[in-house]
């Protein structure tokens, strides 16, 4: 069929992303997953990893290092109770790009301090910008995929933070003094680089609806 003998609202969409025969769903559930690995793994799950050298450099007491996660706690909660008026508004590119964006600068903020109200502040922005990811990320899937195949992609998804740990496993204890700045201070440096990576990638390639590539959702009803 002739491009001009197609209605015009049909000729004027945007056209689909070629990637040869692979779903572009999965595209999109891969990107959920390493989001998440920003969002969850490195920017809550790898704060168990820095607290000792935290604790041991800045002299941190028992409950000075539960407050610091507890700030995380809070700024998460926040961006759950948010979540509901601006995705709707803004959409899962929009609203995971700016949260990894969110995480990557309170972790700049938290690299270059050594105060422990500011390492506090700074955490509970990370926590806000990490729900800013994870319930967007959820819920996009819901959209890409049908009921056939939404868990498998929600499980890999899920698998990022995962990842997360294991990377913070292995960096962590490695990382040195860079500078002026302690080793726990280099890892934080470290992560919020990745997560500027990340945003990057997630705001190229994550669609809210597979209608903004001319696609269908993948699976069966």
């Amino acid at each position: 069929m002739r491009e001009d003998s197609l209605p015009s609202e049909l000729r004027n969409r945007t056209p689909p992303l070629s990637l040869g025969r692979l779903h572009y769903a999965w595209v999109v559930a891969a990107i959920g997953s390493i989001a998440m690995f920003c969002g969850l793994g490195l920017g809550r799950f790898a704060f168990g990893m820095l607290l000792p050298s935290m604790s041991a450099s800045l002299a941190l007491s028992y409950t000075q290092s539960g407050i610091l996660g507890f700030a995380n706690l809070i700024g998460y909660l926040v961006a759950v109770l948010l979540s509901p008026l601006i995705l709707p508004r803004f959409g899962t590119r929009l609203t995971s790009t700016a949260s990894l964006f969110v995480i990557a600068a309170s972790m700049l903020g938290m690299a270059f301090t050594i105060s422990f109200p500011m390492l506090c502040a700074f955490y509970v922005l990370t926590g806000i910008g990490s729900g800013g990811v994870v319930l967007p990320m959820m819920s996009v899937m819901s959209h890409w995929f049908f009921p056939s195949h939404r868990g498998l992609a929600l499980g890999l998804v899920m698998a990022g933070p995962g990842f997360g740990i294991i990377l913070s496993g292995f960096v962590v204890p490695k990382l040195l003094p860079f500078f002026s700045l302690l080793s726990w201070q280099t890892g934080w440096l470290i992560f919020a680089l990745i997560n500027i990576v990340v945003a990057c990638l997630t705001f190229a390639l994550i669609r809210n609806h597979p209608d903004d590539v001319t696609r269908s959702p993948f699976g069966r009803v």
